[in-house]
């Protein structure tokens, strides 16, 4: 829905996303935004809409009992300037 045509032609990322670069932590940054990102950054980059609404879905294929249960939160998205 809404897709934004961008140079990485990547609409979503995904354990079989390739090229992705991980944290020192073991955990993904992904850079949600209309422009690329800095050099070096571009691996994890979604590209969203300029103008307008956009939104972010969560797909989960077999989720492990605490997301069933409820009893697991989702990390929260952080806006960075």
């Amino acid at each position: 829905m809404h897709l934004a045509p961008n140079p990485a032609d990547r609409y979503s990322v995904g354990d079989r996303s390739a090229g992705l670069q991980r944290d020192a932590d073991g955990g993904l940054t992904s850079r949600l935004q209309s422009a690329p990102p800095d050099q070096g950054k571009e691996a994890n980059w979604l590209s969203t809409a300029k103008e307008g609404a956009w939104f972010v879905a969560l797909r989960m294929h077999r989720p492990r009992p605490e997301v069933i249960d409820a009893t697991w939160e989702c990390p929260p998205l952080t806006r960075v300037a």
